[in-house]
């Protein structure tokens, strides 16, 4: 076959070998209340039962649960941050190398960059395959969520995901394209406009939604603003005498001159 047409088959069987397969009990209360005119109550009852299935079962090729969850049972010896989680995710490292295609991340052309939080100083990091070779642990890192997954080692330092501190590497991509007109397409996973929450399910998944939501208007803003000073400055440095300007290190940093 066609190497598009393998790349998308490969992504495909990747997809389901991570997915639970739905039940009859997913099935049934899915479509009962849909066919009353209920289909939010359907929908929101097969969330819950595909997220029990998950919470008990993990999923194949990507986590699954701890027979002994480090700290809830007493012992005297101290576990590595990649070992204290609800979950192993030593199975997502098989899956990512068998249906990622490496080589074509490193070498394709295409920037990728993936972020994550050092565990031990609470920076957070960008792993960019113009600057390094990337392999599955970067991966794993911007997704390891605690408490449920565990910190990932990369290069002697334990690595949390991302989104414990920004879910959308929108100032790193503004950073990098200082100066130059630039074109975004962000894609937000948790919106932070919702409805207001009507009973328990909805504050839990209103607080997701604003807990790990990208922080857009805040870092446009802050953007913004900083534009402004910036086109300020450079007005007033256009009063600064010309003979002036070179002999200041203030003007040469400015990039007026």
């Amino acid at each position: 076959m066609p190497p598009s047409t393998a790349w998308r088959h490969c992504a495909i069987s990747g997809i389901r070998s991570i997915c639970q397969p739905a039940d009859l009990i997913g099935h049934v209360g899915a479509f009962v209340p849909a066919a009353f005119g209920f289909a939010n109550l359907g929908r929101k009852f097969s969330s819950m039962w595909a997220a029990a299935r998950a919470l008990t079962e993990g999923q194949k090729g990507f986590f699954s649960p701890r027979v002994q969850v480090p700290g809830l049972v007493p012992s005297t010896k101290s576990k590595r941050p990649s070992e204290v989680s609800y979950y192993d995710t030593s199975a997502l490292r098989s899956t990512l190398l068998q249906f990622a295609d490496f080589d074509r991340i490193n070498d394709g052309g295409m920037r990728v960059s993936v972020g994550a939080v050092n565990v031990r100083t609470g920076n957070l990091v960008y792993f960019d395959n113009t600057k390094m070779r990337l392999r599955p642990e970067h991966f794993m890192a911007s997704g390891a969520l605690p408490p449920g997954f565990p910190a990932v080692e990369i290069d002697g330092e334990f690595y949390w995901d991302g989104g414990l501190v920004s879910n959308t590497p929108l100032t790193e991509i503004i950073r990098e394209s200082q100066h130059k007109d630039t074109l975004v397409f962000q894609l937000d996973l948790w919106s932070a406009r919702g409805t207001l929450p009507g009973d328990f399910l909805d504050v839990s998944e209103r607080t997701k939604d604003i807990q790990y939501s990208s922080r857009t208007r805040a870092i446009t803003d802050f953007v913004s603003h900083n534009q402004k000073h910036a086109r300020l400055i450079k007005e007033l440095l256009e009063h600064v005498p010309e003979k002036s300007r070179g002999h200041s290190p203030l003007v040469r940093a400015s990039g007026v001159v």
